[in-house]
């Protein structure tokens, strides 16, 4: 397999396969034209890309210098032509694969593993804690950064609160004394360094290791991809402006990118602050994330862009708001027709593959939203996008289950439901203050839940199916939908969208829960706490 990273904006790629591992470069300088464009981004990459001699399978591009979202599709879309599989990732994530390069190579990660990377470098220090969760995948804990002169003072306190089971050093040239002094002070326990001279290269040598094939870097120490901190300065009163978080940083790809609740106006989007670099000096900045300027309604409902699968994000139009949503719902239909594909089977679309747009039904425009302990239902209806109410008018219903009446209604004591289903009884964490018992039957976990007849054991499929059930029947009545027959019901297909992401044996459960509401689940989405 040849995979190769990219650092956006570059004039090399690096490359890795079975008979090549290189770093190729555009022969002569380039004419600086001032700032990058999206045109001139696709003829410097279409010239990078034709460096590699064969087709690549994985071409990662770190959006090293937070480059807006045109230059980022520009790059992908180009990269479409020469590679199978077209990633986007941020310097965090490429910084974050390079530390973990050697620890993947010599460990078998344990359980509960916590992981603590310390970067170093004459601009900042910072201290980044990696956990696996019950599923056993890993992800970004915490991030916490500092000046480099705090970094003798912070260590012994992050590393007594977190204990990690490794650590791992990025350290600048001129502050490997300061690494090797920490090291030897404190003694942690698998530690590994890793000084670096330049910091775009380790960026880089981060985007290849995840372009890799799973033999060549255990899938165990992937981390999923994330994108960048969106933000908008908002004015409430002029001239007062808020600093308004649009997309929450590391959000799990894809994503949805949604506006504010506040006055209605015309709004920029920006990452948040960051380090990257500019001209072999790491700079702290904030940087325009879209040319495009937004239309908000002022609603957090608004759909104003999204991050596709691939880690490419887009922000809508400036026509109108009808105008913007219409584009994302359309895209999102487009994705649904894969959406049940393995990874392997899925394949970025080249532009000269046009889609067929799915036509727009009422169910496919129907979205569920679980989080820990709250439901809500929106629905997209002539290009607009709605959060229903419920009885008392507000968008959020708690999750809860009553069996008083016996048979399931959702309320209160059930609002811990979804950080049980789909797990084996061994690692759910079991908390008496829940108002149920869990009792496990040839591997299936079922909740023993107080009835007017006694204790009753329930399965969890049929936990969800009342959840669903309820929130089916409020989207038809919202919408005005009546069901000619319980056979034949108007609202059969939905989209699913939960703060965490679903294993296969948690998915298996709630497709088992939406087919006994003649419920078909065609899309998963994983956000942030909206």
């Amino acid at each position: 397999m040849l995979a190769g990273g990219y650092l956006l904006g570059s004039t090399g790629i690096r490359i890795h396969g079975p008979k090549i591992k290189d770093l190729l470069w555009i022969p002569g300088d380039l004419p600086v034209r001032g700032r990058l464009q999206p045109t001139m981004l696709k003829e410097r990459t279409q010239m990078v890309y034709k460096l590699v001699p064969d087709r690549m399978k994985n071409l990662v591009i770190i959006n090293s210098n937070f480059s807006d979202f045109e230059c980022i599709q520009a790059a992908a879309d180009m990269g479409q032509n020469y590679a199978d599989n077209v990633i986007v990732i941020t310097p965090l994530l490429a910084r974050l694969t390079f530390a973990l390069n050697d620890l993947q190579r010599f460990r078998n990660p344990p359980e509960k593993e916590v992981i603590l990377v310390v970067t170093v470098t004459c601009m900042f220090a910072d201290f980044v804690i990696i956990k696996r969760d019950a599923n056993f995948d890993i992800y970004v804990a915490e991030h916490i950064t500092r000046k480099p002169d705090e970094c003798a003072r912070m260590f012994p306190k992050i590393y007594n609160d977190f204990y990690p089971h490794s650590t791992i050093f990025l350290a600048q040239e001129e502050y490997s004394s300061l690494v090797e002094d920490l090291r030897s002070q404190y003694q942690p326990e698998n530690s590994f360094v890793k000084p670096f001279r330049r910091w775009d290269f380790f960026l880089l040598w981060g985007g290849l290791y995840y372009a890799m094939n799973d033999e060549d870097y255990d899938p165990r120490y992937r981390i999923p991809n994330f994108t960048s901190g969106i933000e908008a300065p908002i004015r409430f009163q002029k001239p007062y402006l808020e600093r308004c978080v649009i997309l929450p940083e590391r959000s799990p790809v894809p994503c949805e990118i949604y506006g504010y609740n506040g006055p209605s106006q015309s709004i920029q989007l920006f990452y948040f602050h960051d380090f990257f670099l500019v001209h072999e000096k790491i700079v702290y900045d904030r940087r325009q994330a879209s040319r495009n300027v937004i239309i908000a309604t002022g609603s957090s409902n608004q759909i104003i862009g999204y991050v596709d699968e691939r880690g490419v994000p887009y922000a809508s139009p400036t026509a109108s708001v009808e105008t913007a949503q219409k584009e994302v719902i359309k895209h999102v239909n487009q994705r649904t027709a894969v959406e049940e594909l393995s990874e392997e089977d899925v394949k970025p679309i080249a532009n000269s593959t046009p889609i067929e747009p799915v036509p727009e039904t009422e169910s496919a425009n129907v979205k569920f939203i679980l989080q820990n302990n709250i439901c809500a239902i929106e629905v997209y209806k002539n290009g607009v996008s709605k959060r229903l109410g419920n009885s008392e008018g507000k968008d959020w219903t708690p999750l809860y289950l009553s069996m008083v009446n016996g048979t399931p209604e959702i309320g209160e004591k059930a609002k811990n439901v979804l950080k049980i289903i789909g797990k084996p009884l061994n690692v759910i964490k079991i908390d008496p203050k829940w108002g149920f018992k869990l009792e496990e039957n040839d591997g299936n976990i079922l909740f023993q839940i107080e009835t007017p007849n006694g204790p009753r054991l329930i399965p969890q499929e049929l936990v969800i199916s009342a959840f669903l059930k309820a929130m089916k029947i409020r989207a038809e009545s919202a919408m005005e939908i009546r069901a000619e027959s319980a056979i034949d019901p108007q609202i059969k297909e939905i989209r699913l969208s939960t703060n965490f992401k679903l294993t296969e044996p948690q998915k298996a459960i709630f497709k088992k829960a939406a087919l006994k509401n003649n419920l078909e689940i065609i899309f998963y989405i994983v956000t942030s706490d909206l």
